[in-house]
Parts: structure tokens; sequence; C-alpha cells
């Protein structure tokens, strides 16, 4: 009756460690960040002009939560105001023509959980 119990309880370990385990951001992802959820599984945005505001425009891209964004221009955004960031958002910079990117007096805002 012991052996059965213990193999019960083995199997019930294994089987809640797969259940709960968590997808990692992307494949080999370490540290604080390795289980940030980002975007997916949401709405791509794409950013089409280097204006501050506006449809198009990266303060409007993170504006909504559930966000991929990825750049179809590359430059310098001016930014004249800070810009929060809403919840589950990720930020594809590498996506911009150019590789890169730049934000001319940034101030960002992210929203960052608490932690006890």
């Amino acid at each position: 009756m012991n052996i059965k119990k213990l193999l019960l309880s083995i199997i019930l370990i294994f089987t809640s460690s797969y259940l709960f385990a968590q997808q990692l951001a992307f494949p080999g992802a370490e540290g604080f960040g390795r289980y940030a959820t980002g975007g997916r599984g949401g709405e791509v945005y794409k950013v089409t002009n280097l204006n501050d505001e506006g449809l198009g425009s990266f303060r409007d891209a993170v504006s909504q939560p559930n966000r991929t964004v990825i750049f179809e221009v590359g430059g310098v955004i001016r930014i004249n105001s800070r810009i929060v960031v809403s919840k589950n958002i990720t930020i594809a910079g590498q996506t911009a023509r150019k590789g890169e990117l730049p934000f001319m007096e940034m101030a960002f805002l992210f929203p960052m959980p608490i932690i006890p």
C-alpha cells in the first residue's frame, strides 16, 4: 500500500510541475524577465512615422496593452512629453530601418509589478 502512495505522489508532483511550467519569453531567456509575456498573443502594431503623436506614431503604438510594436521607419523621434507604456508590450526596435531608432529628449514610464 505504501508503494502505491509513493508512486501516486511522484506522479502528482511531476504532473503538477508540468501543468504549472511557465513559457520563456524567447528560447534561451534568462534572468528576471525570462518569463515576461510582452505582447505575445496580442495585436501587432506598425509604427509608420516619426511623429511624436497620432496614428502610426510610437506613442500611439504603446498606448494600448497587449501589443508587439514593430517599425516600418527608422530615424529620430523627438519626444515632447513623457510616454507612458502600457502593460504587456514588446518593442521590437530591431525592426526599424537602419537597425536603430534613437529617441531625443526621451522619458518613458513603464508599469512595474509590485514585488513583495
